[in-house]
C-alpha cells in the first residue's frame, strides 16, 4: 500500500510538472462547477483468515449517489471534493460465519478532496485525479468485554453492542473524461481505484480464545458518472 501511494504521488507531481506550461485549451473555462454523480464501488474486504475459506471472494457491489464541487484554477488544474453515500445496510453480524467481525459493513459514506489535472478543449477534457479522504462504515466490529461469539441454531452470533461506526483512510486515484455539450453543462465519467486502509482487531472465539487479525489494505474499483453545472 505504501509503495502504491508513493508511486501515485510521484505520478501526480510529474503530471503537474509536465503541465506547467500554460495549456493551449479553451481559455474561458468556467471557474466553479457543481455536480451530481452516481457511483458503483466494487468493495473488497481482506481475505478471511480461515484456511477452509481463505481466498473466497468477499467483494460486493455498492451503488451510491453523491455530489461534487470543483474549483478550476485554470484550464488544466482544479481543486475538487466529492461526497458519496452508499445506502445499502449490510448487516452480517450473525450466521454460520458472522463476516462483520472480519470487515466493516453497514451503510457507507465516502468523502474525498484533492486535485484534478489534465488537458481540455472546448468540447472535451482528459484528466488524472488524486484525492485523499475517508470512508465511514456504519457497522464495524469494535470488540471489548462481552464480545464472545456464541453458537445458536443459525450458527455463530455476536451482540449488537460489539458494533459501532468506523472511519478509515481512503485514497481515490484514477482518470476522468469530461464532455461539454455547452459552456454551462458538463458530463463527467470517472474510472479509478479507491484504496482503503484496514485496521487490526481481536476476536474472541468459544473454546479457542482470542485471535488477533491484522487489517489489510484493499484496492477497490470505482466507477462514477454524473452531470456538472458550470458557472
Amino acid at each position: 500500500m505504501q509503495k502504491n501511494l508513493l508511486l501515485a504521488g510521484a505520478a501526480v507531481v510529474l503530471l503537474l510538472f509536465c503541465l506547467g506550461v500554460e495549456s493551449q485549451a479553451q481559455s474561458e473555462t468556467p471557474r466553479v462547477e457543481v455536480g451530481a454523480q452516481f457511483s458503483l464501488l466494487r468493495l473488497q474486504s481482506f481475505e478471511l483468515p480461515v484456511p477452509l475459506i481463505d481466498g473466497v471472494d468477499t467483494r460486493v457491489n455498492e451503488v451510491g449517489v453523491g455530489g461534487l464541487l470543483v474549483y478550476n484554477l485554470n484550464d488544466w488544474l482544479a481543486l475538487e471534493g466529492a461526497l458519496t453515500f452508499f445506502p445499502k445496510d449490510r448487516d452480517s453480524g450473525a450466521g454460520i460465519l458472522p463476516t462483520a467481525i472480519f470487515f466493516d459493513s453497514g451503510r457507507k459514506v465516502e468523502a474525498v478532496a484533492g486535485v484534478k489535472a489534465g488537458l481540455r478543449s472546448e468540447k472535451a477534457g482528459l484528466f488524472g485525479k488524486f484525492r485523499p479522504g475517508v470512508m465511514r462504515f456504519g457497522r464495524a466490529f469494535k470488540g471489548g468485554s462481552g464480545c464472545l461469539l456464541s453458537i445458536g441454531p443459525g450458527g455463530f452470533a455476536i451482540p449488537d453492542s460489539c458494533f459501532g461506526s468506523q472511519t478509515s483512510f481512503a485514497l481515490d486515484i484514477g482518470g476522468v473524461v469530461e464532455l461539454y455539450p455547452s459552456r454551462s453543462i458538463g458530463l463527467r465519467f470517472d474510472l479509478g481505484n479507491t484504496f482503503i486502509v484496514g485496521r487490526d482487531r481481536r476476536i474472541e472465539f468459544p473454546l479457542i480464545g482470542g485471535i488477533e487479525i491484522r487489517g489489510n489494505n484493499s484496492s477497490n474499483l470505482e466507477l462514477r458518472a454524473g452531470i456538472n453545472f458550470r458557472f
